[in-house]
């Protein structure tokens, strides 16, 4: 039974190609400014929309919390409601992948309660991924930047779970019959 679903943003969720130049250049303050022009991934996005309501769905992202309100609102206009979102606190200069982990262990009290919690999470970062991972928490990376088979292998994961929760939503649906061995 899929328990949770954890989302990185940057990358994952979000399209960030258009303002990378400005991270390879070293500037922060303008590639933070772009944020709100990224246009959503859609195949991650379409995920967590299918997600939300269903499962608890958060998004763990190393986003300073001074951009909290900009963060909300890009994912509300995107249709998107995750049902918390984890964020770098000020001033925090932690790398994102051991960030991210951190956050999530603080914020559930151990990477034992997340594994309970969680079933899987995503994320578009390679090293993230790999500290998931080596956590013993499973990660599902649908780009890697390069082609290694496994954005193919993301795509048809995002088809089954689409599939699958559709199926569920119409299961649910349903009126229940009487088994007609108890007539």
């Amino acid at each position: 039974m899929l328990r949770g679903v954890i989302f990185g943003l940057d990358g994952t969720l979000a399209d960030t190609t258009h303002r990378a130049h400005l991270a390879q250049a070293g500037a922060w303050d303008d590639y933070r400014a772009a944020a709100p022009d990224d246009e959503p991934h859609t195949d991650v996005a379409d995920l967590l929309r299918d997600l939300q309501g269903t499962v608890p769905v958060f998004v763990v992202t190393s986003r300073d919390e001074t951009f909290r309100e900009e963060t909300r609102a890009w994912l509300a206009e995107h249709g998107m409601h995750p049902d918390r979102v984890l964020m770098r606190p000020n001033g925090n200069r932690m790398r994102a992948p051991e960030l991210k982990t951190h956050l999530l262990a603080d914020f559930f009290g151990s990477m034992d309660a997340v594994r309970q919690a969680f079933s899987f999470s995503v994320d578009a970062c390679p090293k993230v991924c790999e500290v998931y991972r080596v956590a013993g928490f499973p990660c599902w990376q649908p780009r890697s930047g390069k082609w290694d088979g496994k954005w193919l292998l993301g795509l048809l994961m995002t088809a089954f779970l689409r599939g699958l929760y559709a199926l569920r939503r119409s299961l649910r649906s349903r009126p229940r019959r009487k088994c007609w061995a108890s007539r």
